[in-house]
């Protein structure tokens, strides 16, 4: 899986063989601070939210 934030808004999820999209969410507004990586899991903080995809 491919995870990638565009313009600190939506998270998208792609095949990373096909580059199909699997899923997109939408982030609360706000800050974004740069997603970090621990235990197969990402974390991506946005405006008073924390988010985290595995």
């Amino acid at each position: 899986m491919l995870y990638v934030v565009q313009r600190g808004e939506v998270i998208w999820a792609l095949d990373a063989a096909t580059g199909q999209q699997r899923w997109h969410i939408s982030l609360e507004k706000g800050g974004v601070a740069p997603p970090c990586i621990a235990d197969e899991t990402v974390f991506v903080a946005a405006g008073s939210s924390l988010y985290a995809l595995r």
